[in-house]
């Protein structure tokens, strides 16, 4: 096992040990702050969060990107990059501060000004750890990070538990917010090993911008296009309406953040090193691929097939209308993981121009739909989001086979394969479980998720597939590493 694969794996197994052991305490956490909170408050904090995550877009406007896909780094560009961030965060304070009075009058919710002008203090927060965290990513150092998130998580939870219990609504999600974000970069201050110097060069951050600065612009189109529909929703229904779909979106992301983001968070980097070996870029995508649609596929259908007692049983009755939107959600989110897969590939080439064309093109069919899905209410939004997120997927395809040269179908078998294998489960379990009469939530979940899970898993034997052959590969690799190779 070469040096770059050993580090790869440790990377993604730290990386997803973390993410599910981040998700599992936020899950709690946000079990907890449900039951004592209402849509109303969820959906109040969904509209300051869009703020939050433009402010993130614009205080590193692809810097930090382009820090782990250069190779050839001096020690002014990181300090360069430190500066940069923190002049940055400051400006965008600022601007909040006086903006804040329009966005709540555009709601017309006089709650929201104050809780904009509170959120303004996470742009400054925010912005000194960012190269910090560029550096542990860099290093693959995935354990350092799951360690000081799981602190952050745990700590900032309790903060909004209690504050909830107290009588704070809101506030206890937003101070739950800041006192994460703070906590996090206190800690990579205090751990990394890494000060910046008394230099800056903007002769350094050219260097740096000119795939930086594409890489802004479509992340800056992807916030601005996956978040319209909160600006949207927020104005034109009732808040409460906006709270339930947070709440689908939330569980959704679960999915997202447990194998996308850690898949992607360590292969970016992995793909950087290794941007001109064709060759491994191809095995790598194709395996990763492949793994990717069984663990995508096993989660996503069992989270349809129980959405109905996962909603209730964890969030009562008051958050049943949060239901449909979460089954419609899964269906368009279920692309998100490969989408973040094909996009890395295109984007650790160092091929920026394509990275932009390549979103500019995506947000055609996304932009179809909010225009017109709206008229057909949330829900008919949400079915024109299944639909374009197929086509992106498509699109998403197209360029990375243009990048690569890799066929078309040797990309699109294993999730089409999966996807029928899960969609075939979940219709034939339900159509068995309707016969049935079970007036215990608890026990038809069980009965749901395991009959699917044992399902699925006798399939993947049976049909051997190659997401299966790569798990067993893989656990097989670390049994044979010996102590040096570690």
């Amino acid at each position: 096992m070469t040096n770059l694969k050993s580090k790869s794996i440790n990377a993604f197994i730290w990386d997803f040990l973390g993410k599910i052991s981040n998700q599992a305490i936020s899950f709690l956490v946000s079990i907890i702050l449900a039951r004592i909170l209402l849509p109303d408050e969820f959906g109040l904090i969904a509209i300051i969060n869009v703020i939050f995550m433009f402010a993130n877009i614009f205080m590193d406007v692809g810097l930090g990107a382009s820090l782990i896909q250069r190779k050839r780094l001096l020690p002014i560009h990181f300090s360069s990059v430190f500066y940069f961030n923190i002049t940055v965060g400051l400006i965008l304070t600022i601007i909040t501060l006086f903006v804040a009075k329009y966005i709540a009058e555009f709601y017309q919710i006089p709650e929201l000004e104050n809780l904009a002008k509170t959120m303004s203090l996470s742009f400054v927060i925010s912005s000194f750890g960012i190269v910090q965290n560029v550096k542990l990513k860099k290093q693959l150092n995935f354990k350092k990070i799951t360690s000081l998130q799981i602190v952050g998580v745990v700590i900032s939870g309790g903060i909004g538990i209690i504050m909830a219990k107290n009588g704070f609504g809101v506030w206890s999600l937003l101070t739950q917010i800041l006192s994460n974000r703070f906590i996090y970069t206190l800690l990579v201050w205090i751990t990394v090993d890494w000060t910046p110097g008394f230099n800056f060069s903007l002769k350094a951050l050219k260097q740096l911008w000119g795939f930086g600065f594409k890489i802004f612009l479509a992340n800056f189109l992807n916030i601005l296009f996956n978040q319209l529909d909160v600006i949207i929703i927020g104005k034109i229904f009732p808040v409460s309406s906006l709270g339930f779909l947070q709440r689908g979106k939330s569980l959704t992301q679960m999915v997202y953040k447990l194998t996308s983001t850690s898949l992607s968070q360590v292969l970016f980097p992995v793909f950087s090193s290794i941007q001109d070996e064709t060759a491994r870029l191809k095995s790598i995508l194709n395996r990763a691929t492949h793994l990717l649609s069984l663990v995508v596929f096993v989660i996503t259908g069992a989270l349809y097939l129980c959405a109905d007692e996962i909603i209730i049983i964890l969030f009562t009755k008051k958050w049943y209308e949060s239901i449909e939107y979460f089954k419609l959600l899964l269906l368009s989110g279920f692309v998100m993981p490969f989408n973040s897969l094909f996009i890395n590939i295109i984007s650790s080439r160092g091929n920026s121009t394509n990275y932009l064309k390549l979103n500019m093109i995506k947000k055609i069919p996304k932009g179809l739909v909010l225009c017109f899905g709206f008229y057909f209410g949330i829900t008919g939004f949400l079915y024109g989001l299944i639909l374009s997120s197929i086509i992106n997927t498509f699109i998403n395809i197209l360029f990375v086979n243009r990048e690569l040269g890799t066929n078309y179908w040797l990309l699109l078998k294993p999730i089409t394969t999966n996807l029928a294998t899960s969609s075939l489960l979940v219709l034939g379990i339900t159509s068995l479980i309707n016969r049935l009469d079970f007036e215990n939530l608890y026990l038809l979940l069980l009965i749901k998720f395991f009959t699917f899970i044992v399902s699925y898993s006798i399939l993947a034997i049976l049909f051997k597939f190659d997401g299966l052959k790569t798990i067993q590969l893989t656990i097989s690799d670390r049994k044979k590493r010996t102590p040096t190779n570690e």
